[in-house]
């Protein structure tokens, strides 16, 4: 997925990694594997950054390392009307989409800071430029990443640190396969993703990955009136996800 490909080009690079993820099988094979293409060293922890204890966590794979680039790939969603997905659900979509990239952010903004340069990528989606049915709670969790990554931009460059919110669209990875789409949907892969993303941190804050994507910001985000781009959004989501 987009964050295997993360490593991979970070690694490429030269750079040290630690990776975090909640499942330690595909965790560990992806540092053997960086391990026997590229000189680095990789650090792996398996938690989940939806944790009430995140902070600990986080302290525990990362304190006393140099960290200089940060980067919060991690997602939850859950397909469905409002009515129909649990608060439960609901929750575990704001602790993975909302809580965890605010204590990521909180916990090495200081360190980035001290160390007088660095840089955070925020991966959020296209999803997050508007409202929609059938991803309303996923939709803001990742409106809020977008905003909040512009904030931080504003915040840091003074500093040397540099912010960033990727927003991808449709992006070929197992856990996009796993939500049974319209296979027509036009998709890109998370190398396409990554490439633009780790380009374009410095440049702004924010980048839109995909020509078809930025063309959909543009209309929902400055042409069409709201009402108009969210009914719209909606009844593609509905479409690309087979939702009534």
């Amino acid at each position: 997925g987009i964050g295997a490909a993360y490593a991979r080009h970070i690694a490429k690079k030269g750079l040290n990694l630690v990776l975090i993820a909640r499942r330690r099988e595909p965790l560990s094979a992806l540092a053997q594997e960086i391990t026997h293409t590229y000189a680095v060293d990789v650090r792996t922890v398996a938690l989940d950054l939806g944790s009430p204890n995140l902070v600990s966590l986080l302290d525990d794979a990362a304190g006393g390392l140099d960290i200089g680039l940060c980067v919060y790939n991690a997602a939850a969603s859950n397909l469905g009307h409002f009515a129909d997905v649990s608060l439960a659900n609901k929750m575990q979509e704001i602790d993975i989409n909302v809580r965890g990239p605010m204590t990521l952010a909180d916990y090495f903004v200081p360190r980035l800071i001290a160390r007088g340069k660095g840089g955070l990528i925020l991966m959020t989606s296209i999803a997050g430029l508007g409202g929609s049915s059938v991803v309303a709670t996923y939709a803001a969790t990742k409106s809020f990443m977008r905003v909040l990554a512009e904030g931080l931009w504003a915040e840091l460059k003074p500093h040397g640190v540099d912010v960033l919110a990727c927003v991808a669209g449709a992006t070929d990875t197992p856990n996009y396969q796993a939500t049974k789409p319209d296979g027509n949907a036009p998709t890109q892969t998370p190398d396409e993703v990554v490439s633009l993303a780790l380009a374009s941190l410095g440049r702004g804050p924010v980048v839109i990955s995909g020509f078809a994507n930025k063309i959909v910001s543009f209309l929902f985000g400055r042409v069409l009136p709201k009402s108009v781009s969210v009914r719209l959004m909606s009844a593609q989501l509905q479409r690309l996800y087979g939702q009534d």
